[in-house]
Formats: C-alpha cells, sequence, structure tokens
C-alpha cells in the first residue's frame, strides 16, 4: 500500500469503506534488495530480515537514496549538490530541508476492487503451484487481506508508535486457513498483493513540479511516511510512479520500526537527508502524526488541507502554516509566486 497510514488517513478510509491504504521509496539497502518487510524474523531463506535493533540505531544503517539527472545549470560533485538553499525560510526560520507526507498529501488513493481480485486469483494459483490446498480467491482476500488491513487499523488506532509486522500479520492470517507458504513464496504473494494496490493510487499533479522547483532552488527534498507494508513494494511504488527520482531520501516506517508521530521515524528521515531538524519543514496532512510528531522533533511543520469544509476552519496550534495545494509551498517558502 502507499501509506500514509494515520489515524487521520485511517478514519477518512474507514469513511469511504475502504479497508487498507495503499500498498504497493535515505534507503536501507535491505528494503531495495530484501523480499520481505525488515520486520520479519531473520532466519534462512527469509531476504530482507535484519537485526531489530538496527531500529534504535535510526539512519545510521541507511544507504543514499539514487538520484535523478541534476536540472540544467547544476553543479554536483558525486551525489552532493553544490549548490545553497535560496533563502527558503519560515515563521523567520531559514530552512535547508523538506519532508514530505505520502499517503493524502504526495498521492490518494481508494481501494481498487477488480485489481485485487485478479490478484488474489493470481496468488491462489500460486499457492497450489507451491503444492498447497487454498481456498476460493474470494475466500482468500478476505481472511488474509481484509483480515491484516483491520489488525493495521486497529494497531494505528491503539495509539502504538512501534510499527507493526505486517509481514507476520499475513503469515497468522495464512496459517488459521492451513496455509503454510515458505518465506519466498509468501513474498512472492505479498507483492502481488501490493502491487495491485497501485491500481488505486492517483498521484497529485503538482507533486513532481513542487519536488522539482523546491530541489531546484537548493533545498534538500524528502519523504517520511507511515507505511508498515512491504518495504520493496513500497520503494518500486515510487519507482512505479516516477516519484522516487525526484527525492533525495525516503524513510518509511516499515524500515524504521517506528512510525509518526514517534521521535525516532523523524530522527532517522533526519538523517537520512542530512538535514537539521531546526532548519527542516515536514509538510503532510495529519495534526498529530506529521505537524505534532514533527514539532516535537524540534522541525518546522505545514499542514495540508484539500477539503474546502476545513479550509475555513480556525488555525490548529503547532502548526506554522497551512496550504490547500501543494504548489502553495513555493511562495510559502520563498515569499515570491514563481511556480
Amino acid at each position: 500500500m502507499g501509506g500514509d497510514r494515520s489515524s487521520r488517513g485511517t478514519e477518512q478510509a474507514a469513511a469511504r469503506g475502504i479497508a487498507g491504504g495503499v500498498r504497493g521509496p535515505r534507503h536501507c539497502r535491505a528494503g531495495r534488495e530484501g523480499g520481505t518487510s525488515q520486520r520479519a524474523p531473520p532466519g534462512p531463506g527469509v531476504p530482507g530480515a535484519f537485526d531489530r535493533a538496527h531500529r534504535s540505531r535510526g539512519a545510521s544503517w541507511q544507504a543514499p537514496l539514487a538520484r535523478g539527472p541534476a536540472p540544467p545549470g547544476w553543479r554536483s560533485a558525486g551525489r552532493r549538490r553544490l549548490t545553497q538553499p535560496g533563502g527558503a525560510s519560515l515563521n523567520g526560520r531559514p530552512v535547508s530541508g523538506v519532508l514530505f507526507d505520502y499517503g493524502n498529501t504526495l498521492i490518494t488513493f481508494e481501494r481498487p476492487g477488480a485489481a485485487l481480485g485478479e490478484a488474489y486469483r493470481a496468488i491462489a494459483a500460486r499457492l497450489r503451484a507451491a503444492g498447497l490446498d487454498p481456498p476460493t480467491p474470494e475466500i482468500l482476500l478476505r481472511d488474509v487481506h481484509d483480515r491484516v488491513e483491520r489488525e493495521v487499523t486497529a494497531h494505528v488506532r491503539s495509539g502504538s508508535l512501534e510499527e507493526i509486522d505486517l509481514v507476520d500479520a499475513a503469515r497468522r492470517a495464512y496459517a488459521d486457513l492451513g496455509l503454510a507458504p515458505d518465506p519466498g513464496v509468501l513474498d512472492e504473494i505479498l507483492h502481488l498483493e501490493q502491487e495491485s494496490w497501485w491500481q488505486g493510487v492517483a498521484v497529485d499533479p503538482q507533486a513532481i513540479p513542487t519536488l522539482d522547483e523546491l530541489r531546484g532552488r537548493g533545498l534538500r527534498v524528502g519523504l517520511c511516511s507511515n507505511a508498515p507494508y512491504r518495504v520493496r513494494s513500497m520503494h518500486e511504488q515510487l519507482d512505479h510512479f516516477g516519484i522516487a527520482a525526484h527525492l533525495d531520501s525516503v524513510t518509511f516506517s516499515a524500515e524504521v520500526g517506528w512510525r509518526k508521530p514517534s521521535p525516532r521515524i523523524f530522527e532517522a528521515a533526519l538523517g537520512a537527508l542530512g538535514a537539521r531538524a531546526e532548519a527542516t519543514v515536514m509538510i503532510g496532512d495529519s495534526i498529530d502524526d506529521d505537524i505534532g510528531g514533527a514539532r516535537a522533533a524540534g522541525m518546522l511543520a505545514v499542514l495540508v488541507r484539500r477539503d474546502p469544509l476545513e479550509r475555513a476552519a480556525a488555525p490548529r496550534a503547532g502548526v506554522f502554516a497551512t496550504v490547500h495545494e501543494l504548489r502553495e509551498v513555493i511562495p510559502l517558502l520563498f515569499g515570491d509566486r514563481r511556480v
């Protein structure tokens, strides 16, 4: 799925009758190369498994994100830009970095019913090929996918800041159906499931132009998302929609093991971006996760409010500014109208 699984996003999804978010990008090498979520327990045949102790070490274990070509006129040395931020500020504080939320900020999403049905037909066939005897695709969809999504929603609403282990939740759901796919097969079917969710993603048409404009003016731009799903699929989702090449760093909660508003995920995201908290702006749609978490981490915060009914609402405590469209971030930070 594509996140962000904030409490606000979960409630919005429930209001639309959606069971989950959007399944499926500084980068964790295990996340890019490994098959299962890094939260899967270590063991033979589980690519991408990692020591849970890494979670407490923030971004120190993360590797740089490969970037796309530099805009015309930029000088670069390896992967570092030599241009300096061009006078960005917010609330009188200089800004050198920006972190964006993902779901309901850079993208929106709807449950892709037809694509999920097709994915679970393929999943049933893969299980049979592995010598297992699965029930119908409809039962698999209900008793695995929808059950896991309910667990994710319950976990978000519980207020726990440690991220849920979705791979383990899926493993238990299959076990209750009398199925025990080996780690390689489980990874394959999770990939099929998450890839189907790409059919429900809509990238905000202002997202990539806004990312490029900010980077073109010398700011470092990253993503910080609550997404408990298979990490490699999340990075593949960003690649698929052409977003990854426009970011300097990406931090998913499934990689860190902690979700917003935990200070641990913000610490990891700042380390990945190579930015200081006091000079970084978090932009997102969740008051608690994005705004409250960023403020507690010493960052600036900008709230995204697209709903016309919310635009007239009184300002919220801790919000330095509110934007209704992503392109409004440019004049907000630079004090001009060039987009």
